[in-house]
Formats: C-alpha cells, structure tokens, sequence
C-alpha cells in the first residue's frame, strides 16, 4: 500500500492486529534489477572486456560493410536461438527416429510425425493457444 504523501511503499505483514511495517522505496525492485545487473557484470568485467576488444578489432579490420553484416547476424543468431531451441529439438528427435527411410534421407516416421503435427496444430485451437502459432 502506498504511504500517504510520500513516493515509498508500505509493506504490512497481514497476520496479528498490529504488525510492523517495512517502507519500501517505489524503486526499489528497479534498483535490485540494476544492482544484479551491474554485480553480473563486474564479475565478468574481463570477458566483456575481451568481447569488446575483439569486437573492436573486427570493425578496424574489416570494411563497415562487412562488419555491420557480422554484427546483424550475431544479433539475430544471439536473439534467434532461444527461440529455435524447441524447433532444434524436436527436430534432432525425429531426424533421428528408428525407422525405414525414404530416398534413403528423411525417416518415414519422421515424416508420419510432421504430418501428425500439422494435422493437430491446424484443426485444435488449444493446441495453437498452448504453443503460440
């Protein structure tokens, strides 16, 4: 609750008549984020910087051209692969499925698997809601 005419916050334990309370600062879930942050890179205040001398040496070696294409790819390599991770794996799983194999390449389950998967995606909106598409 917010402590009449202050910026602070009142944090009240809600068992027992008179509890104590603890002021909060309305900032202070921001100030903890950003102490983590500044704590994390301290720690590895080395790799950063080693990062960014090879970054550094990369953009005085290369022409703009070339290092601004480097970089756009990392960027969406570092952003992309959490996002494919699932899609790697289920992948990796049914690539690797036992099995027959059609033109002696993709396995004949995996492809029974794909097509079980689009079917189930495409005709259950639970199953869209659940994964996102």
């Amino acid at each position: 609750e917010k402590d009449a005419g202050s910026d602070s916050l009142v944090l009240k334990e809600s068992v027992g008549g008179d509890a104590p309370t603890y002021p909060l600062s309305a900032n202070s879930l921001s100030l903890l984020a950003f102490s983590g942050g500044l704590y994390g890179i301290g720690i590895h205040a080395s790799a950063w910087q080693q990062f960014i001398s090879s970054v550094q040496f990369m953009k005085d070696t290369v022409p703009a051209t070339d290092f601004w294409a480097a970089i756009n790819f990392w960027i969406f390599f570092a952003v992309g692969h959490p996002l494919l991770q699932p899609i790697l794996w289920i992948s990796d799983v049914l690539h690797g499925t036992p099995g027959p194999k059609i033109a002696d390449l993709v396995p004949a389950l995996f492809l029974l698997g794909n097509a079980a998967a689009i079917y189930l995606v495409s005709n259950f909106k639970e199953i869209r809601n659940a994964v996102n598409i």
